[in-house]
């Protein structure tokens, strides 16, 4: 019999501010979280937020932790009266598609100027780091790594932890997904794979998936931690199934036309959650804005779901694209709908849109979160209560 994995609790940090609350309000109150820098937006963290980090940097642990390690840290920290008091054992899976991209971009600056780095470059670059320093910052001396797989890596590091709690590594355990992105290469490189929104700067919307005048990404930072147990609790929720494709197409994303990998994706996580495409109450979309990436998404949604489609929401609109993280972020929002039975409207769309954009049940048995990323890696998770 396989072992039941619960989601017990989630944070969040990103544009939209630290907590599922300020995420929540966002989303509900239709407003997009982003500001306007160097000719094109971002999504940058608020003043409150960045105060999150602040207090983070101004201990020994994270003093010279690039802002990576800053953001999942206060992820993590959100969840501190929800932990175990005996953390020892508790496994610490961490993942980010990017890593320590500021620190690793100053010490190439500082190689290419200088011909030498800081005798920490190596340490504070390496990414096995981020969950090195999450497990000292909670007192744990248990498995700790690091994985990275695009836009996915949060979805994947969910089901590196999920396996690992069902083989009885341990009861419980921390997973963690961030990502700063927004530095100069970073962004540089994303602006020549011409994915990035050119939106003016009078837009309201900036993204807009699925939107016929979608033009591209808003380039996000964020972080989404999950405390996750093999006991149930109270409001707990329950990692009914999952599954993991990669796309065969060949082209610079590596995403095909028909969203190929998805619907393997998608057709696995349902067989693992033993349920029927109508079984899902509401889908919780990867949503990149992009021309290519949304049409691909949209037709592997039709091909699983039609001619029924269930509500189908997404968050980047809102809160930017944070890259790696940005799976993980789906998740926690998807767990706070299903504990709370409120949900958002998507106010880019005309209210005369299509029908999948209804309200879901205020009852969520079953919610679908999938992802796809660069390379053609594809993963979706299927929660149930």
């Amino acid at each position: 019999m396989t072992t039941s994995v619960y989601i017990v609790s989630c944070g969040a940090i990103s544009a939209a501010g630290a907590g599922l609350a300020a995420h929540w309000q966002a989303l509900r109150r239709g407003r997009a979280c982003f500001s306007w820098h160097n000719q094109r937006w971002q999504g940058h963290l608020p003043p409150a937020a960045e105060e999150e980090l602040n207090c983070l940097r101004h201990t020994k642990l994270f003093s010279k932790a690039d802002r990576v390690a800053l953001l999942a840290a206060a992820a993590a920290r959100q969840l501190e009266d929800r932990l175990p008091r005996d953390r020892r054992a508790m496994a610490v899976v961490a993942a980010s598609a990017r890593g320590a991209a500021t620190s690793l971009e100053q010490e190439h600056r500082r190689f290419l100027q200088h011909g030498t780095t800081s005798a920490a470059a190596s340490p504070h670059t390496t990414a096995g780091l981020l969950a090195t320093h999450l497990s000292t910052y909670i007192g744990s001396t248990g498995l700790s790594f690091t994985l990275s797989a695009t836009c996915v890596s949060g979805l994947h590091a969910l089901a590196a932890t999920l396996f690992y709690l069902r083989g009885g590594g341990s009861k419980q355990a921390l997973c963690v997904a961030s990502e700063a992105p927004l530095t100069p290469f970073v962004t540089q490189m994303l602006r020549n794979a011409r994915v990035l929104s050119r939106a003016p700067r009078t837009e309201n919307f900036p993204v807009r998936p699925l939107h016929p005048q979608r033009d591209g990404l808003v380039l996000a930072e964020g972080a989404a931690a999950l405390y996750l147990c093999c006991e149930p609790r109270a409001d707990a929720v329950r990692i009914a199934g999952y599954g993991a494709a990669r796309d065969q197409d060949v082209s610079l994303t590596g995403v095909s036309a028909a969203g190929a990998g998805l619907v393997l994706a998608i057709t696995r996580a349902l067989h693992e959650a033993q349920l029927c495409p109508s079984d899902i109450d509401l889908i919780i979309g990867h949503g990149a804005s992009t021309q290519q990436g949304d049409r691909a998404e949209w037709s592997c949604l039709e091909k699983v779901f039609a001619p029924h489609m269930p509500p189908l929401r997404f968050h980047k609109w809102c809160i930017g694209h944070t890259l790696g993280s940005s799976t993980l972020l789906s998740v926690t929002l998807a767990v706070h709908q299903m504990r709370t039975g409120t949900s958002f409207t998507l106010p880019y769309l005309p209210t005369t849109a299509a029908p999948w954009c209804a309200d879901p049940p205020s009852t969520l048995r079953h919610v679908l979160v999938c992802g796809l990323g660069f390379g053609g890696n594809c993963a979706a998770v299927v929660l149930g209560t």
